[in-house]
């Protein structure tokens, strides 16, 4: 019986020099469980598929010589895809297949290239460090855009107040220079008004004193000049209101005045004249 280090040493010595007579020892993904040794890799024809692929012959642990594909046909891309994970100079190949035969799904367990995980890791990595700035960014932006919306609804309000503004100082310079026109006007009007008032009511009284020193009643002459006088203040009266729409009251006053003294006038005339006394 040979002793455990000659046997260490005949398995050492297999594994460094399998490789170089195209021997490699199998194995599966799925627990990394070994099928045998593969001596050969062959195509030939799969009556089942009508194609040539790839075959992995050899031993197996049992002694008995197996035979299984390489590849599999999947469905989603009509293509044969390699079902080889690794192969190495240490006479080392592992396979993605469960079981010998199928091309299921279920059949198949696949790892990452570590190099590969690695770099989509760093990829993952990287994009959730720029998801983060992205989210950041939105939320700067919004706020942002709450700062816009907000200054733009304070610049309308200001700008609607300011078009009131203006509107209400036009507004109140049209009126001031209409005010100005009627002062302008009330104040000619008053002045004439009350110098015409004035001389009838100067008028008016000479007719009265003469009337008075002569011992008579106001004859026509005066009446007709206090009617005269009365008209004269009606004609202003209606000419201040059709250019002021409102006579002052100062020129209402003096109207009146003129008016009473007409109508003490007129009252006068039609007193009944008293009889001469008869001479004794």
């Amino acid at each position: 019986m040979p002793s455990d280090r000659r046997v260490l040493e005949c398995l050492l010595t297999g594994i460094r020099e399998a490789h170089k007579h195209g021997f490699w020892l199998l194995l599966r993904t799925e627990g990394f469980k070994p099928v045998g040794v593969m001596t050969a890799k062959k195509f030939e024809m799969d009556p089942s598929k009508g194609v040539t692929r790839l075959w992995a012959v050899g031993v197996g642990l049992d002694g008995k010589v197996f035979k299984e594909p390489l590849d599999r046909f999947n469905p989603a891309t009509q293509s044969f895809e390699p079902v080889l994970f690794a192969e190495n100079d240490y006479g080392i190949a592992v396979t993605c297949r469960r079981r010998p035969e199928g091309d299921d799904e279920d059949n198949f367990l696949y790892f990452d290239n570590p190099y590969d995980a690695a770099e989509v890791r760093k990829m993952a990595s990287d994009l959730a460090a720029k998801d983060r700035t992205i989210a950041s960014m939105n939320r700067k932006l919004e706020e942002m855009r709450g700062l816009r919306d907000f200054w733009q609804q304070q610049a309308d309000a200001f700008g609607e107040e300011a078009r009131n503004l203006r509107d209400q100082v036009a507004r109140l310079s049209r009126e001031v220079a209409h005010l100005r026109g009627q002062v302008e006007l009330y104040k000619r009007a008053a002045f004439s008004a009350e110098a015409f008032a004035v001389e009838a009511e100067a008028i008016l009284r000479k007719v009265l004193e003469e009337a008075q020193e002569k011992g008579e009643f106001i004859g026509a002459e005066g009446v007709e000049k206090g009617i005269l006088a009365a008209r004269k203040m009606k004609e202003l009266m209606e000419e201040l209101q059709g250019m002021a729409g409102t006579v002052p009251g100062k020129v209402e006053e003096e109207i009146r005045k003129v008016s009473r003294a007409v109508e003490e006038i007129r009252s006068e005339k039609r007193k009944p004249e008293k009889p001469a006394e008869a001479e004794v």
